[in-house]
């Protein structure tokens, strides 16, 4: 990805995560590891999922390399265009940190700004249930 765009894509997340903070975006918990937002006019879906996978890793230990499976976490975030004609959506942008490492760190900042934001709207709906 050139310099430029991946400039440009850290500055639209920065964006995303501004807009998530003044609650301009009301993200919902697909799973434990995916957030999805669709925009207030229904055109877009954005989407935000952490992928871990394991990796062989090969460590020295004096003249013996031996090779241990270690966890890396990246982010995948991914913008649809639901206007499409035709239902085949298919992703307008894909971020993704594996394939662009330099976005990574600002990706998990926007997972644990949408974490936060859906953990206390859970608890706000949760406080709200309880008699007075």
């Amino acid at each position: 990805m050139p310099e430029n765009e991946s400039l440009a894509l850290g500055e639209y997340i920065d964006d995303v995560m501004r807009a998530t903070l003044e609650g301009k975006m009301v993200w919902t918990a697909v799973n434990p590891s995916t957030y999805s937002f669709i925009s207030g006019d229904r055109a877009g879906r954005f989407v935000l999922q952490r992928v871990d996978r394991m990796v062989k890793q090969v460590v020295h230990e004096g003249n013996l390399n031996l090779s241990k499976q270690v966890k890396e976490i990246g982010y995948v975030f991914q913008v649809f265009n639901l206007s499409t004609l035709g239902g085949n959506i298919q992703p307008f942008v894909t971020i993704d940190s594996f394939e662009n490492p330099a976005m990574n760190p600002k990706l998990e900042a926007l997972m644990k700004v949408i974490e936060v934001d859906t953990s206390k709207r859970k608890l706000d709906f949760l406080r709200s249930m309880v008699p007075k």
